[in-house]
């Protein structure tokens, strides 16, 4: 039976249990309790202070109402590992930032927890230490964690060593897990630092922010796997997501990114669109693509890779406005493969899509097979100028299989076999020209060839050998 020694510490308001039973196990319980428009973050500092040098919990789920947070609340260190449980309070303040996590360290939330940031530089919540390696810590709960402004430079919840000067850039934060959190309303959503290999969220929103969630080009020990389970990434004003680290591997399983970047020529998915990361590869299972807003046709590319891979297995990409580019578009040395999609557009007042998956520059391969096109699609696959790039598709379906724009198309390989229909050829020709030594015919004429010239059918003749 275990033992406790039990404290009521009134004049800080704390009640202090702890583990007196002797074990290695030196558990640790610390209450917190106070009125509305108390100091919470003196409280709560206080509390996590208490416990001992193992660590322990901090249970503040009494403090409701309107807290104040006056200084940063540090939940946990590089030796103490802490759990801090919020309540149904709304915790108010423009410290920067008003959390530090260590990675080893928890915060769980109420779903009426609101964590408000005032300050237009400021961020919400830290999330970096030098924890032990592998013991993973986070955000876990259904808090609102709500900033000043999505034309501000705060941030909303900062992964990691610090790319600037929030924090030192050695820190790390691999292994965090974000669980069904909300976070809105800051210049950048979620932010990422440096040695962050691995991370995980789950069922959580990031909208109605600057960017939903960066990864800048100067990060460093980032992204062996990042992993995101129903993520909704949605009403950004600029991308959903701008990812520029080098050789980062994400994995995005159902969510939906929706409604971002409308009517700005930014993609809501940019992979490296700096140049200077190389193999951002990026890989979905049935995610949902949407532009929902009604308008004029963006004049941009929808997701966007530059030097990498994307991978789509099903899902649902839907483009509500229309769109003067394509749904899907890589550059420099790319993959893209696409299978099972729906490209989908507005149904009562469809707007043209150019493409669905456009081909930039001289290497970039396209693999897309099983997949449905909806009429709004002019073309399935668009190749722009540049020469050698490849698609390979078993598709069927209206419009055209591909529009090389302008340049010499060249078929490396392997020699084009049309095996329906009429080949064409949309440029104007001659009318007339001068008499060569052509001798007689080799033979009979064996059939002709079909070829639509200008929008006119013309029977070009063949001959046996």
């Amino acid at each position: 039976m275990k033992l406790w020694t039990v404290f009521f510490l009134l004049f800080s308001g704390l009640l202090y249990a702890a583990d007196n039973t002797g074990t290695s196990r030196g558990e640790a319980l610390v209450f917190v309790f106070g009125t509305p428009g108390v100091n919470a973050s003196v409280l709560i500092n206080n509390a996590i202070n208490a416990l001992p040098a193992s660590g322990g919990t901090v249970d503040a789920s009494q403090l409701s109402g309107a807290q104040t947070i006056s200084e940063t609340i540090f939940v946990g260190s590089t030796t103490k590992q802490v759990t801090l449980i919020l309540g149904a309070g709304t915790f108010t303040g423009s410290v920067d930032p008003l959390f530090m996590i260590d990675r080893a360290s928890t915060l769980q939330t109420h779903s009426s927890t609101v964590i408000q940031q005032n300050n237009p530089n400021g961020v919400g919540l830290l999330v970096a230490g030098g924890g032990p390696q592998w013991i993973t810590g986070g955000i876990l709960g259904s808090a609102a964690i709500n900033g000043p402004g999505s034309n501000t430079a705060s941030v909303g919840i900062y992964i990691g060593g610090g790319t600037d000067s929030r924090n030192s850039p050695t820190l790390s934060a691999n292994g965090t897990v974000l669980g069904s959190v909300r976070v809105q309303g800051f210049g950048v959503g979620l932010q990422f630092g440096n040695q962050v290999w691995s991370f995980s969220i789950f069922h959580s929103f990031i909208g109605a922010n600057g960017v939903g969630i960066l990864v800048p080009d100067n990060v460093v020990n980032f992204g062996e796997s990042i992993s995101a389970f129903g993520l909704n990434v949605s009403g950004n004003t600029y991308e959903g997501l701008k990812i520029d680290a080098a050789s980062s591997d994400w994995q995005i399983f159902g969510g939906s990114i929706d409604n971002n970047a409308n009517g700005t020529p930014y993609p809501q998915v940019n992979l490296n669109s700096s140049g200077v990361a190389v193999n951002v590869h990026w890989e979905s299972f049935g995610t949902h693509y949407e532009d929902t807003t009604t308008g004029p046709p963006d004049t941009k590319n929808n997701v966007f890779v530059q030097d990498g891979s994307i991978i789509i297995h099903g899902g649902f990409i839907v483009l509500c406005r229309g769109l003067i580019g394509s749904a899907i578009y890589g550059t420099g040395i790319s993959k893209i493969t696409v299978s099972g999609v729906h490209f989908g557009g507005y149904h009562d007042t469809p707007q043209p899509v150019t493409g669905a998956i456009g081909m930039g520059g001289s290497s970039v391969e396209v693999f897309a097979t099983g997949n449905k096109y909806e009429f709004s699609y002019q073309n399935h696959i668009l190749q722009d100028p540049g020469g050698a790039s490849q698609y390979f598709t078993t598709d069927d379906g209206s419009g055209n299989v591909a529009v090389h724009t302008s340049g010499a198309f060249v078929a490396a390989g392997q020699t084009p076999i049309v095996t329906a229909g009429q080949i064409g050829l949309g440029s104007t020709t001659a009318t007339a020209a001068s008499a060569g030594t052509q001798g007689p015919p080799p033979g009979q004429v064996v059939g002709y060839i079909v070829v639509n010239i200008g929008g006119t059918n013309y029977k070009v003749p063949y001959y046996g050998n």
